[in-house]
C-alpha cells in the first residue's frame, strides 16, 4: 500500500472482478479474467478508476492542441483569460524578458504562445525581431506553438457515453470516486478537488497542498490525505499533516466539512495515505526529532 504503485496505476480491476482496465501508453483497453483484450476504449488517457457500481470509469486525459480556437472551445474561461494575459505581458515587456516573469503555472506559457501565434502573429513577429537573437528565439518558439488540454471525465461502458467533469491546462491526476456518494476526487497540481459525478459545477477544495496519494474513508464521506507543511523543495525531508476531512454530507451533497488532524508525518519519499476498513488511516513515515535543521518551515 505504501510502496511503488506502477502496476496499480496501469491495471485496475472492476469491483466485481470480471474485467480490468489496462492502460498501455495512453490507450485504454478492457481485459477479461483470461487476459483477452478488447479494442481501444479511449485514447489520450493518463489515469483511470472504476465507478463503485462497475458501470464505467473515471478517466484523466490529456489532449494535444495545435490551434488556439480549439483550445478556447475546450478550456474554462479562467484558463483562457490567464493565457491571454500572459501573452499581453510578454508583448509589453519584450519576449526576451519572458523568462523573467514568475509563473505560478508554467503550463500557461505554451498556451500563451499558441494564443499569440494564432491571434496576434504580427505583434509576436515584431517582438521576436526586437529580441537579441531573433533566429534562435523563433526556433525556440516554433516548438512551443502547441499546448495540452487536460480533462477529467466519466466513461459509461454501456453506449460508450462520455461526460466531462472538468478541463484545465494543468494536468489531472489520481481520479478516485467516493465508494458510496455520487462524487469524485481528483488532483490538479497540488490541489485536491471533489466534484459531483453528474457534471454540475459545485466543487469543494479539500487542500491546495496535497502531498502524495490519498484515500476515501469506508463510508465515502471523508478524505484522508497528507497536507504539506514544510517547503515544497525541502532538501532532505518533507513534513506533512495527515488529515481526515469530511467533504460529503449524509444526504450526499458536497460540503467543506470538518478537518481533523490525525498525525504529523515526516518522509523522504512521496507518502501514500490510505484508509483501512475499520476507518483507521494507514501511511508510512520516517522518524523525526524536532526541531530539525532539515525541516523548512
Amino acid at each position: 500500500m505504501v510502496g511503488c504503485n506502477e502496476v496499480e496505476d496501469r491495471l485496475t480491476w472492476s469491483p466485481d472482478g470480471k474485467q480490468a482496465a489496462l492502460r498501455v501508453d495512453d490507450d485504454l483497453y478492457l481485459m477479461d479474467a483470461s487476459g483477452k483484450l478488447t479494442g481501444i476504449v479511449a485514447s489520450n488517457v493518463t489515469g483511470a478508476a472504476w465507478l463503485p457500481d462497475g458501470r464505467g470509469l473515471v478517466l484523466t486525459r490529456c489532449f494535444p492542441v495545435a490551434k488556439w480556437t480549439e483550445a478556447e472551445s475546450l478550456l474554462p474561461a479562467s484558463d483562457i483569460a490567464a493565457a491571454k494575459m500572459l501573452g499581453k505581458a510578454w508583448l509589453a515587456f519584450g519576449v526576451d524578458g519572458a523568462d523573467q516573469l514568475e509563473l505560478k503555472r508554467p503550463e500557461l506559457a505554451s498556451a500563451a504562445i499558441l494564443s499569440l501565434s494564432d491571434t496576434q502573429s504580427n505583434e509576436l513577429h515584431e517582438a521576436i525581431q526586437k529580441s537579441k537573437d531573433p533566429a534562435k528565439l523563433e526556433a525556440d518558439l516554433s516548438s512551443a506553438r502547441t499546448t495540452s488540454v487536460a480533462e477529467v471525465s466519466i466513461l459509461l461502458l454501456a453506449g460508450k457515453e462520455s461526460r466531462v467533469i472538468e478541463r484545465s491546462l494543468t494536468g489531472f491526476e489520481q481520479p478516485l470516486p467516493s465508494p458510496t456518494a455520487p462524487v469524485i476526487a481528483f488532483q490538479n497540481g497540488d490541489t485536491l478537488t471533489v466534484a459531483p459525478l453528474d457534471g454540475s459545477t459545485n466543487r469543494v477544495t479539500a487542500t491546495e497542498r496535497l502531498l502524495g496519494a490519498y484515500g476515501w474513508t469506508p463510508d465515502g464521506r471523508a478524505l484522508v490525505y497528507a497536507d504539506r507543511i514544510s517547503g515544497k523543495h525541502s532538501p532532505d525531508i518533507t513534513v506533512a499533516g495527515v488529515t481526515h476531512h469530511v467533504v460529503v454530507e449524509t444526504n450526499g451533497a458536497l460540503v467543506a466539512g470538518d478537518k481533523v488532524p490525525l498525525s504529523l508525518n515526516a518522509s523522504t519519499f512521496t507518502p501514500r495515505v490510505k484508509c483501512l476498513p475499520d476507518g483507521r488511516a494507514l501511511f508510512a513515515g520516517a522518524p523525526l526529532q524536532l526541531p530539525s535543521p532539515a525541516v523548512v518551515a
